[in-house]
């Protein structure tokens, strides 16, 4: 589940607004897209558009590799949307006071137990033994495959302009496989979100990699 705003929060790591996370720009455009993707919406006061996907596992098999990867953020997002309001004494119908969030259900719809929580907090603790930062320099350019390694940003001190090209799209009815896209032309797109936020606000951000 996620609760979105009609412009990007940069205080939260999950604030991308809904005109930014679907790419489109009007609510109309917004339900289309949630349609095609087979998801379920309710607009909030504010703007504020609240999503639930379709149910997702969490783990598939890669299908270059064939081997088993953990593809999601379950363990990041571990806050539910009931939590968050309470938390600051609000109520879900005042959501719009409220930061940006993502939680994950089961796909029938009922909370994650305690024992669930507990085993995606271990898989968080993992990660952060796991990781690897990487030292960048002007210039630098970074390969990752998104089928089969995880990745994130710490956090920084602005300003910092990412230029990021994802290549291909992944599908992942039946295994996460590469899907062939109709053009060869890679989509560029700007890190923080705020830059691309304003960039559709037609506003011209200083970029450099």
């Amino acid at each position: 589940m996620r609760i979105m705003p009609p412009v990007t929060d940069p205080s939260s790591a999950l604030g991308k607004s809904w005109r930014h996370s679907l790419r489109v720009e009007s609510e109309a455009e917004a339900e289309a897209k949630l349609a095609e993707l087979e998801s379920t919406w309710t607009w909030l006061p504010g703007g504020m558009l609240r999503t639930v996907t379709k149910p997702m596992p969490a783990v598939l098999r890669e299908e270059r590799t064939g081997r088993e990867v953990f593809f999601t953020a379950a363990e990041s997002t571990l806050n539910s949307i009931v939590d968050e309001v309470n938390g600051i004494g609000a109520t879900e119908s005042q959501a719009n006071d409220i930061r940006p969030i993502k939680a994950i259900i089961y796909g029938d719809g009922s909370p994650l137990d305690e024992a669930t929580k507990l085993a995606l907090h271990d898989v968080t603790q993992y990660m952060i033994a796991q990781q690897v930062a990487v030292p960048w320099q002007p210039g630098d350019a970074l390969l990752i495959d998104n089928a089969t390694v995880q990745h994130s940003r710490e956090a920084f001190t602005p300003p910092r302009r990412i230029l990021a090209s994802l290549v291909g799209g992944l599908s992942k009815v039946g295994s996460l496989h590469e899907v062939p896209q109709a053009t060869k032309t890679p989509m560029m797109s700007v890190s923080p979100s705020t830059t691309m936020d304003m960039l559709q606000m037609g506003k011209q951000p200083s970029m450099s990699l």
